[in-house]
């Protein structure tokens, strides 16, 4: 049996049957939808939090079940299955990959926030810098991150101070060793090791836009993609709005936890 890939329903009489995806996620497999859209984040949401079905002898029988936006890392490791031959020319070459929400500051950016009892993410500074405490921050540049433990309510929750990266066009080695990188994939390691795979496919580096400072605070998603406004050949990091016009595309992960009494509400 293959250890990846993807994974076919076969019981399609079942309501909103789905087939899902098996990637390699922190060195183990981890199961993915086929991607949402190509929509805005808002509309992609909402439609993974609808009722599907699936039912596999690898993955077990689950009738009803919705799925959750995939988080930053998650993305990332989902996007790395296959990037050359279905992901990149599918999805970022023709749109961008919705990769996971984040808090903008003028401090820096949380990555991953928890979200409220309706699923929109927290935005308040004082709360998401109470879920820094006692986390070490890891220096970078001339900066810090801070990758968050998860628990029940944190899912690959980070903060990247913005003295940590940098903004506008950039080697791919700086870009993967720097704190933006590191804090999106949730990674303590010197370097983010799925960007860096996907970056291979691009011969001219990276271009990170839309992550300035700001005294408002932002809620928006990070967007991942083939830049099409200049020269080819470089990976577009930047950050986009939940319900403009910015369509796009996003994985879920099935959260089978949700069956039964968790779908009548």
């Amino acid at each position: 049996m293959e250890k990846y890939g993807l994974i076919k329903t076969i019981q399609p009489e079942i309501v909103t049957p789905t087939n899902l995806l098996i990637v390699r996620h922190l060195g183990k497999p981890f199961a993915v939808s086929p991607v949402f859209g190509p929509g805005t984040y808002d509309e992609n949401v909402e439609k993974m939090r609808r009722q599907y079905s699936h039912y596999s002898k690898r993955l077990g029988n689950h009738p009803r079940f919705i799925f959750k936006p995939a988080t930053t890392s998650e993305s990332t490791s989902a996007a790395d299955y296959k990037f050359g031959e279905i992901v990149k020319p599918e999805i970022f070459d023709s749109h961008w990959l919705q990769a996971g929400p984040y808090i903008g500051t003028s401090e820096g950016i949380f990555f991953n926030p928890p979200r409220d009892v309706k699923g929109n993410p927290i935005i308040n500074t004082h709360y998401l810098k109470n879920l820094l405490s006692g986390v070490e921050p890891i220096r970078v540049n001339k900066g810090g991150i801070y990758i968050v433990p998860n628990t029940g309510i944190l899912r690959d929750f980070a903060y990247a101070e913005h003295g940590s990266f940098i903004t506008g066009e950039q080697e791919a080695g700086d870009f993967v060793e720097g704190g933006l990188a590191r804090a999106l994939e949730h990674t303590e390691s010197k370097r983010a090791k799925n960007l860096a795979k996907i970056l291979k496919s691009y011969n001219r580096g990276v271009n990170v836009r839309r992550f300035d400072p700001t005294d408002k605070l932002v809620s928006k998603v990070v967007s991942l993609g083939s830049c099409r406004l200049a020269v080819s050949g470089r990976l577009l990091v930047g950050g986009l709005s939940w319900r403009d016009g910015y369509y796009g595309f996003a994985f879920g992960v099935p959260d089978f936890a949700a069956e039964g009494d968790a779908l009548k509400k």
